[in-house]
Order: C-alpha cells, then sequence, then structure tokens
C-alpha cells in the first residue's frame, strides 16, 4: 500500500499524457503514406478507444496547417524500387485551408528522356504560376514512365502527399496528359479508376500501353473505363499518332462504357 501511493504521483500524469482521439485522428490524417497510417492505426486501436469518439474524431477530416508554403515548391521521394521521383508542386499565392481546392496532375511527354536532375524542375518547362487550382508536376523518364509500376506507386504517394499538406476537393482531381503523358491517362484510369474526376489529353496515343517495348505494368483492367470520363484531341495529319490506329483503341473503350468526348484538329 505504501508503494502504492508512493508511485501514485509518477504514474497519473502518464494518464493525462495520453492522446486523445482528436489527437490520434489528426496523426492519422496528416500521414501521406498508406504504411504509416498502418501504423497508427494500429497504435490507436491499442489504446481501446471507444468506438464512436474514435468515429467522430476522423469525421472531422484534416485539420490543415494555416502556414502551408504556396508559390513553385519542388519536392523529391524514393521509391520502393530506389528510384528518386522529383517532382513539382504549384501553390495558389491566395492559397487558404479555410475551403477545398480543385488539383490537376499534368503529365508531360517524353518518356525516351535521361533521368531528371531531382534538384531542376526542366521538365515542367515554363510552368511559374497557376492560379485557382494546385497543380502537380511529376517527372518521368526511360527508365520509369508513366506505365510503369513505379510511376503508379509515385503517383499515388504524391497526390496523398499534397493532400496531406493542403486542403485538396477529392472530387476535383483531374488528371492532363500530353503524347506520352496523354497515353497515361488511360493506364491511370484502368489502374487507379477512383482517382480522378476526369482526364483530359491531347495527341495520346494508347499503343503505348500494349507494346512491348515500352514495358507496360499488366496491372490494368479493362472495365475500369466503365463511366471515366476523357477530353481527347488528335491531329488530322499526325504521322506518329494516326487517326486511322486510334480509332480501334478508342471504339474498344467506349465499347465497355467509357465516355469519350474527342475531336481532329483539321490540317
Amino acid at each position: 500500500m505504501q508503494t502504492f501511493l508512493l508511485l501514485a504521483p509518477l504514474l497519473l500524469p502518464l494518464r493525462f499524457e495520453t492522446p486523445t482521439d482528436l489527437e490520434w485522428a489528426g496523426r492519422f490524417w496528416a500521414e501521406a503514406s498508406i504504411q504509416g497510417r498502418d501504423r497508427i492505426a494500429e497504435e490507436w486501436l491499442r489504446t481501446e478507444p471507444d468506438f464512436q469518439s474514435a468515429f467522430d474524431a476522423l469525421k472531422l477530416g484534416r485539420i490543415y496547417p494555416k502556414d502551408s508554403p504556396s508559390g513553385y515548391i519542388l519536392r523529391k521521394r524514393t521509391g520502393s524500387g530506389g528510384l528518386v521521383h522529383p517532382y513539382l508542386i504549384l501553390i495558389p499565392e491566395n492559397y487558404t485551408p479555410e475551403h477545398k481546392w480543385p488539383m490537376r496532375l499534368e503529365l508531360h511527354g517524353g518518356m525516351g528522356a535521361e533521368e531528371w536532375d531531382p534538384d531542376e524542375a526542366e521538365w515542367a518547362g515554363g510552368w511559374n504560376k497557376t492560379g485557382g487550382g494546385l497543380v502537380v508536376l511529376p517527372a518521368g523518364w526511360r527508365d520509369s514512365m508513366w506505365w510503369h509500376a513505379s510511376q503508379a506507386e509515385n503517383i499515388e504517394a504524391i497526390l496523398r502527399d499534397v493532400s496531406a499538406n493542403w486542403n485538396v476537393d477529392e472530387d476535383r482531381i483531374v488528371a492532363v496528359g500530353n503524347s506520352d503523358g496523354g497515353a497515361a491517362l488511360f493506364f491511370l484510369a484502368m489502374r487507379m479508376p477512383n482517382r480522378f474526376a476526369g482526364y483530359a489529353g491531347y495527341v495520346a496515343p494508347p499503343d503505348r500501353l500494349v507494346r512491348a517495348d515500352f514495358e507496360p505494368d499488366g496491372q490494368m483492367h479493362i472495365d475500369n473505363l466503365t463511366r471515366q470520363r476523357f477530353h481527347l484531341g488528335f491531329g488530322e495529319r499526325d504521322i506518329k499518332v494516326p487517326i486511322k490506329h486510334l480509332r480501334k483503341y478508342l471504339e474498344l473503350f467506349e465499347s465497355v462504357g467509357a465516355i469519350l468526348d474527342w475531336y481532329v484538329l483539321k490540317g
């Protein structure tokens, strides 16, 4: 009894230092990676939280920092295969966390490129301003093309990272791409069908996803194109992406329920 009384002042403060359900929920939402969220969830469950209290805390959603940076933000991440993937985030100068913002994933062409310098956003061209929403520009190259498993992992991780730090409207994330970046839109739609509200592509050659020399990852499921919306543009005289070769792919996509709004620029 005396021993317990001596230890009591040391034990009682520990109870009050235990994180609340709101704090656990905050940690969970602030973690971008799936693995990290799994770890936090397991730690939280070990505290045997009250179900309703935990549910209500999670339902409140993310609490976004008010001091998140804006402007031109260059980052990089290392994938599970060891490749370093740089990416550029453009945040409007008038960004505030009080309301949700739309976001655009922009995929460049030219998958024959050498590996990019992770400290120089050369793949992003002249991108330096944005308004009305967030823009994310990842980098792809010959060793990590948009339709490789490494990029499927990378793009999902980048989107999670951005959504964990800025108030992104998950229902208004669109993917845009030209050339090889346009071809990647079909890959993303078949690989992660619930990620994007729609897709806009220019000179988008779907054959990249079936040609062995482009080494496409096989985890694509054409039925996932059902009810997915695409706005696509092609050139009438494009010798690299001829219309006569495209039609069979577009007709196939429409046959499984894809909603294609596509046009040809004459001349």
